[in-house]
């Protein structure tokens, strides 16, 4: 992919054993070629493949494997010594911890490319060329090494522990702090901002939700409720896309009785704007977006007010900085839904 706009490119494999990165003897060629070899940009491609994670190949922890992480770090800092930007390259399905990367300095790039297919590499060539404008979301929580000791593999618990023995697993239930990327992170080159128009608040019938949950509709059979109307506009230089998420939070006092999960994803969608354009979508609350099963797994409406929040992509990692920015520039703010 890089060839197509670049013509040769200088390549060093570092691991020499492939994605397991036991043999670290080509550490040093690679290390001196970015030292010496003249680049103004490299790109280290790092991650898993099918002989590491696969259907009844479960691994038992969630670090890269081998010496990759040292390969990174190494060459962050010999990059940063050379004046050459590095950009870190995973490719994976599962999760892998990137705290190492997330916090150094000298990597000052990361993507994520899971499992590309045929044209993977000109994807990924487009992107770090700015061709192209990332416009993804992570379709799963990245966390650090750690959890995957808090979290055994047998267990399949989703919910916390009240005690704080159990941290739960996912974006839905999980409230340990070994989050790296949370589910649905993504930047983008441009920048986007969003607002809600139509009414707020919204109120909905109890009553109403009972008769609908009693006529035993699978979820995606389920009526729309209403329909949130979101402004999206693109306020940055580049044309591109952005990832509209909504997320619905349940009533705080349906956390004890339902053991109510503390968010869960109800709407997206992708939107393309050129630099300057904007438009408004309309994304749909379905009835089992605001209702909750109980342990018997029987599906019931809840009374109280239903937070849901909005986000499109952020153009920087600024908004996710603990202390930068209690709402980041992403998000489109609350609305309020009323059950009563």
């Amino acid at each position: 992919g890089i060839e197509t706009y670049y013509g040769k490119v200088k390549s060093w494999p570092g691991c020499m054993d492939g994605v397991y990165c036991q043999d670290d003897t080509g550490f040093s060629e690679a290390l001196e070629g970015l030292r010496y070899g003249g680049c103004r940009s490299a790109i280290l491609f790092l991650g898993l493949n099918l002989s590491v994670e696969a259907e009844g190949l479960d691994r038992v922890n969630i670090s890269l494997p081998g010496y990759q992480e040292r390969l990174a770090l190494e060459l962050g800092e010999v990059a940063s010594q050379a004046g050459v930007d590095l950009i870190l390259v995973i490719i994976a399905g599962g999760g892998v911890d990137l705290s190492f990367a997330k916090h150094s300095k000298n990597i000052p790039a990361i993507l994520w490319a899971g499992y590309g297919g045929q044209s993977g590499g000109q994807a990924i060539a487009d992107i770090i060329l700015g061709e192209k404008s990332p416009s993804g979301r992570l379709p799963q929580t990245l966390y650090t090494a750690n959890y995957a000791t808090q979290v055994r593999m047998t267990d399949m618990r989703m919910r916390s522990n009240p005690n704080g023995s159990y941290p739960g697993r996912t974006y839905r239930f999980y409230t340990g702090n070994a989050v790296v990327y949370p589910f649905g992170f993504g930047l983008t080159y441009s920048e986007y901002q969003c607002m809600y128009t139509g009414q707020h608040p919204v109120a909905l019938s109890y009553q109403s939700l009972v008769g609908n949950l009693s006529r035993n509709l699978l979820p995606s059979l389920a009526p729309v409720l209403l329909e949130v109307q979101v402004e999206i506009e693109n306020v940055g230089r580049f044309d591109g896309a952005t990832s509209v998420i909504l997320m619905v939070h349940p009533p705080r006092e349906a956390m004890d009785s339902y053991a109510a999960p503390l968010r869960s994803l109800a709407a997206f969608e992708k939107v393309f704007l050129q630099a300057g354009q904007k438009t408004t979508i309309s994304l749909p609350i379905r009835l089992y977006s605001i209702a909750l099963a109980d342990s018997q797994g029987l599906w019931h409406p809840v009374r109280g007010e239903w937070t849901i929040q909005t986000s499109v992509l952020l153009s920087s990692d600024e908004g996710m900085m603990e202390g930068v920015d209690s709402r980041p520039k992403s998000d489109c703010g609350k609305k309020v839904i009323t059950v009563r």
